[in-house]
């Protein structure tokens, strides 16, 4: 049997045609964010704490049902009329790159709604809105 018929690049408007099983050309592969993502998960040992079975199926949950509203109330309850959205992700207050010892300490997680931890994200100078130098 022959190779399989090569395939235009998925990145919209990209001439280049690439071989399966490879969805995208070597020029857009670093721009596909799910493939950065997972490979900076693997070189990063911080990040490696988010796919262990202790954070993923253990230590979230358990925050999650044990504080089921947002503790930060920074976006969700802005008036801070005690309405608070309910929480939908795990934050480390004190951030796991610098901290790691902390990354599953009771203490230094909070459960938050996803717009309070874009914005506490946002914040810190980790985060994907730090500034530039």
């Amino acid at each position: 049997m022959g190779s399989s018929a090569k395939k235009p690049c998925k990145q919209f408007g990209c001439p280049a045609l690439v071989s399966p099983p490879t969805e995208h050309c070597e020029k857009h592969l670093k721009n596909n964010s799910k493939i950065t993502q997972e490979r900076d998960r693997k070189r990063e040992p911080h990040l490696r704490i988010y796919d262990t079975y202790r954070w993923r199926y253990k230590l979230q949950p358990m925050k999650l049902r044990n504080d089921p509203y947002c503790e930060s109330g920074v976006i969700c309850d802005a008036d801070g009329i005690g309405r608070r959205a309910i929480a939908t992700e795990v934050h480390h207050i004190k951030d796991t790159k610098k901290h790691p010892e902390l990354a599953f300490v009771w203490e230094n997680l909070m459960s938050i709604c996803h717009e309070c931890h874009s914005h506490e994200t946002a914040l810190s100078t980790e985060g994907f809105a730090k500034p530039k130098t």
